[in-house]
């Protein structure tokens, strides 16, 4: 294929200046005779782009949309959640404190202490005044159990400072209430040892935590 030369003819014409009127290709070996006339105006390089345009201002548009300022109210705003925030989290540190002393466990120290006390009460005030045999048959067999020691009839009525009909009796009373169960030693069939139940024994613990959170 031969490349083919083209002369283009601009008219000078007062009613379409600086048009392309005229395109002929180059009359050389086998050039075509077409002419193709076009009345477009023809773009004056010299010529300069309005200020309007240049000065136009350019929109990108991107997937996020610009933040606006925020407004006095949503200052405001703002700064009530942040404070809002604050006071949930010192909410939830003083509840998980809480929580952590509501799981201190309790301890047989801590019910020897209570014995104790009770021990000292009696010898302030007159004897029999303050007759309890079966809170501190309870707390014994309670101290029993988390120091791993089993106890018989005659060592549960001495821990509970009971005689030991009157203990007897109140072991006997407490048992078909539920609270305690005899249990025979592997040792020795002949022994029986006095345990708290276990619901009695969680009962305690119950309130011993309370106590000690108090």
């Amino acid at each position: 294929m031969k490349a083919e030369l083209l002369t283009v003819n601009l008219s000078e014409s007062a009613d379409n200046a600086g048009s392309v009127r005229n395109v002929r290709p180059f009359a050389g070996p086998g050039a075509g005779a077409s002419i193709v006339s076009m009345g477009a105006p023809a773009i004056n390089p010299a010529s300069e782009v309005p200020d309007t345009a240049m000065k136009a201002p350019m929109r990108v548009r991107s997937g996020k949309r610009a933040a606006a300022p925020l407004t006095e109210t949503g200052k405001r705003l703002a700064s009530l959640a942040a404070v809002a925030e604050s006071l949930s989290q010192a909410l939830a540190l003083l509840a998980g404190e809480d929580q952590a002393e509501d799981e201190r466990p309790v301890t047989a120290e801590t019910v020897h202490r209570l014995i104790s006390l009770r021990r000292d009460r009696d010898t302030l005030f007159p004897p029999g005044l303050f007759s309890d045999p079966a809170w501190d048959i309870l707390l014994a067999l309670v101290a029993a159990r988390l120091e791993g020691v089993s106890m018989s009839v005659s060592s549960l009525c001495l821990a509970a400072a009971v005689p030991p009909t009157t203990g007897l009796r109140w072991i006997s009373s407490l048992i078909e209430q539920g609270l305690l169960v005899r249990q025979p030693d592997p040792n020795d069939g002949r022994r029986i040892y006095i345990v708290l139940a276990e619901p009695a024994f969680q009962t305690m613990l119950t309130w011993l935590q309370r106590l000690t959170v108090a």
